[in-house]
């Protein structure tokens, strides 16, 4: 009996109900990685992402590409994009690149908050055709 009664306390207390995700608890500024593969051609880009308290991504932030070898193509920014989270902490949206000139969406195919709120993992379809695995850690 003891044991079921530690249980519903557990469930019942305030601090448990905040392990839930919500796209509020997604805001803030990560460094982003993701890495991208299109037929034989392999690159990586890296952002400072910020993340607004309603999902929308902030203009402007800049971008590299960096490909094998390491040349880097500098020049990429932000444009737009958003973020939703819901409360199993699946992450939804899009992402809009400006690739010096040309913009590039990327969609979250799959992806997840962690619960601590500090770092989210997943998957973009880009609209070249490519597929970017990405991860973002909270700053």
């Amino acid at each position: 009996m003891k044991n079921i009664l530690i249980s519903i306390i557990f469930v019942l207390t305030p601090w448990a109900a905040e392990a839930a995700c919500n796209t509020g608890g997604s805001a803030g500024t990560y460094q982003g990685y993701a890495t991208s593969t299109r037929g034989s051609t392999e690159w990586m880009v890296t952002c400072t992402v910020v993340v607004k308290a309603n999902g929308r991504l902030r203009r402007g932030t800049a971008c590299k590409r960096v490909f094998p070898g390491g040349s880097v193509e500098k020049g990429i920014k932000i444009v737009g994009g958003r973020l939703g989270v819901n409360s199993a902490c699946r992450v939804t949206g899009y992402l809009l690149l400006d690739f010096n000139g040309a913009t590039s969406r990327s969609d979250v195919v799959q992806a997840t908050l962690s619960e601590d709120r500090n770092t989210i993992v997943g998957i973009l379809a880009n609209n070249d055709g490519s597929i970017s695995l990405f991860t973002s850690v909270r700053k």
